[in-house]
């Protein structure tokens, strides 16, 4: 199953090399740190390293001003256009420790090794900090540890980004979900910390808005 990851890269403890007068990312500056220091290293077509692949400044259209202008999500008309970098990045997930083994000096040895594997995310990031991550599969959420890493080795704090309940509601009324769920609640007056609910997909007469 795909699911995103959302961060805020926070200016106040961030070197402000990367940031204008007007507190917005310059992109072209973190573009630039990407490709000389982050690339992610290969042999051939085999990835051997945490990186970032193919970094570029993209040009995105939105025409969901009612839905996203609400938190960090602020866009100005109904065909917004706005600058990110689009790049997948690498990083490495373990797949446990096993037993190895080895024949040395006519006997058999056994030798416990971590067993890795390398899997990928693809991301956005927003001249206003906003970092998204698409993993399209369970493998590649194993890597959300690196993500924060290699950004946090790029000179940034980041922290995981707060969806406020406006935003969940306008987010719920504009799009068709099968299945949502919350791995942490704040609610100073409710004692719910998370919620999961799946809706059975082939109900074709009932509404698939989650409620």
């Amino acid at each position: 199953m795909s699911s995103f990851a959302v961060y805020q890269l926070n200016s106040e403890q961030t070197d402000l090399f990367y940031f204008n007068k007007d507190g917005n990312l310059d992109l072209d500056a973190v573009l630039e740190k990407m490709v000389e220091e982050f690339e992610t290293p290969y042999e051939g077509t085999k990835i051997i390293g945490n990186g970032f692949l193919n970094p570029e400044i993209v040009t995105k259209n939105v025409k969901l001003t009612e839905v996203c202008n609400v938190n960090n999500f602020k866009f100005n008309t109904e065909t917004d256009e706005f600058k990110v970098i689009q790049t997948t990045i690498t990083g490495s997930g373990s797949l446990g420790y096993y037993n190895e083994a080895h024949f040395e000096n006519g006997h058999v040895v056994s030798q416990k090794k971590q067993h890795t594997f390398f899997s990928n995310a693809n991301i956005l990031l927003t001249e206003s900090g906003l970092l998204i991550a698409y993993f399209e599969n369970v493998a590649a959420e194993k890597i959300k540890s690196q993500i924060r890493t290699l950004f946090e080795d790029l000179g940034f704090d980041i922290t995981t980004f707060r969806f406020s309940t406006e935003l969940l509601k306008n987010v719920r009324e504009h799009f068709d979900w099968t299945e949502v769920k919350l791995e942490r609640i704040d609610n100073d007056e409710d004692s719910t910390k998370k919620v999961s609910y799946e809706i059975d997909i082939t109900d074709k007469d009932s509404d698939s808005k989650i409620d």
